[in-house]
């Protein structure tokens, strides 16, 4: 969060590792499975990758996604002639630990951007990332699906006197159950048992 001028170059690191960098090193060890299988790679990005990002996501953030979209962009091309398809999720605000970091005051001005006017679920990221491994999208790669309820893509807007967002505290336990509660869900839809 905050300012370039302010980000430190380890956070800058760390941030493009986690989110970018990940995503490089999944593509990288699963083309073998992909190709054999004729397979469909969708990574997860966000709004913040399409839209420049905010004071809320900090600048790091923002190019670590967009990096994502780009990379899927690219692999679609390199890997298409293998059969492989690759597209991209891009979610806006989900209910994840990640927003749950943030005070009430802040989530309900996200929710009130949102024409839909509530937050994303795990479930709607997860039935995204399913149809584009369906049949139905066997024929799409290289797509940004923005799943953000229509949140409007932001214009370049100055980003420098934001207040810091409030943020509440959480206990690492707190953030893991709930995390794991996301996970399991999503994993359900996924995989549902027969």
């Amino acid at each position: 969060q905050g300012p370039l001028v302010e980000v430190a170059a380890s956070d800058w690191r760390r941030l493009l590792e986690v989110n970018l960098t990940s995503a490089f090193l999944l593509a990288k060890a699963s083309h073998e499975a992909l190709r054999a299988r004729r397979g469909s790679l969708v990574l997860i990005s966000s709004t913040n990758g399409l839209n420049g990002g905010s004071a809320l996501s900090g600048p790091a953030y923002a190019v670590a996604k967009a990096g994502i979209i780009n990379l899927a962009r690219y692999l679609a091309k390199e890997w298409g002639g293998d059969g492989i398809r690759v597209n991209c999720v891009a979610p806006g605000p989900v209910e994840t630990p990640m927003l749950a970091r943030l005070a009430d005051s802040t989530v309900d001005s996200l929710r009130q951007s949102i024409p839909l006017g509530r937050i994303a679920s795990p479930e709607d990221v997860a039935a995204s990332i399913a149809f584009f491994c369906s049949p139905q999208a066997a024929y799409m790669t290289g797509t940004v699906m923005n799943v953000s309820g229509t949140r409007p893509q932001s214009a370049p807007q100055r980003l420098g006197a934001h207040p810091e967002p409030e943020l509440r505290r959480h206990t690492n336990a707190t953030l893991f159950q709930k995390s794991r509660v996301a996970q399991g869900t999503a994993g359900r839809f996924l995989f549902p048992s027969r």
